[in-house]
């Protein structure tokens, strides 16, 4: 997903196409803000496994930091995998390894270019219209944001009123109902996966 298409669904599932895009409180930066504050939320319920092709194991005193790849903060190491090009498949390590998910370090026996699988927190690019718990945390921020900044000014003279609480009152109630249900659907499930 894009920031524009974010964007776009936010505009229109808060219902606040009546005034104009152009007349929407909230900006590129305040978006920015939005999805990094749900991102961080959804990650810590929801990580991703991340495929990375060719990635370069450099282990100096046999061991390596790895925080991130690829901008996705990583959570744990599923497994390591060698392409085998004499079968054309994929082959698990021969060699012991283990990531320490606290200290973010792999422990290998080993260097080399491997297949590996992470465990890692998404970012904008890895959400699609189907993670429709991101997508309602989005847009229950979304609408706080228009209903605190609607606060400051009233509407004269318009067919309709500043409902500015509601709003703030209709977005607060469908993030943190998302972010349940986040929660209640299992907190550290990828933990146990190794």
């Amino acid at each position: 997903m894009t920031i524009e298409e974010l964007d776009e669904y936010c505009f229109i599932n808060s219902n606040q196409y009546f005034l104009g895009y152009e007349n929407i409180e909230v900006k590129r930066p305040v978006l920015e803000g939005i999805i990094k504050k749900t991102l961080m939320h959804y990650g810590n319920f929801k990580p991703i496994k991340y495929r990375k092709f060719g990635f370069e194991l450099k282990t100096n005193d046999t061991k390596m930091k790895i925080k991130e790849i690829d901008g996705r903060l990583v959570q744990n190491i599923i497994s390591i995998n060698y392409f085998n090009p004499i079968y054309g498949g994929e082959t698990e390590v021969a060699f012991n390894w283990d990531y320490n998910t606290r200290t973010k370090t792999i422990y290998a026996q080993t260097s080399g270019t491997y297949i590996v699988d992470f465990m890692v927190r998404p970012i904008l690019d890895d959400i699609t219209y189907e993670d429709e718990l991101f997508l309602q945390m989005a847009l229950g921020l979304y609408m706080m944001y228009v209903g605190e900044a609607r606060k400051a000014f009233t509407l004269d003279g318009l067919p309709f009123g500043n409902d500015s609480a509601e709003i703030y009152a209709d977005g607060k109630e469908m993030y943190e109902t998302a972010l349940e249900e986040l929660k209640e659907e299992n907190s550290s499930w990828w933990l146990a996966i190794k």
